[in-house]
């Protein structure tokens, strides 16, 4: 899991330490912690991918492949088709 926030951020302040604390509960959690600076605009940060682009595109690449397992939902459809 990728968690974005920037330290400018008045909604999800990182002072709570509330994102480090739950991303321990995940596997494999990481944070990208955007650094507040003059382009920097609080919570709404995360609404502009020049800042986090590089790191979600990283992160797609390097993340584990899992097989297909269909769901519910395409067992249905496989036998409405047949």
């Amino acid at each position: 899991m990728l968690a974005i926030n920037s330290a400018d951020d008045e909604r999800n302040p990182p002072e709570t330490g509330i994102m480090e604390r739950e991303l321990k509960r995940a596997k494999n959690g990481k944070l990208n912690m955007i650094p507040a600076s003059e382009e920097t605009r609080g919570h709404g940060t995360t609404c502009m991918a020049k800042f986090w682009k590089e790191q979600l595109q990283e992160f797609v690449t390097t993340a584990p492949r899992r097989p297909f397992m269909p769901g519910p939902q395409s067992a249905m459809h496989e036998s409405k088709a047949a």
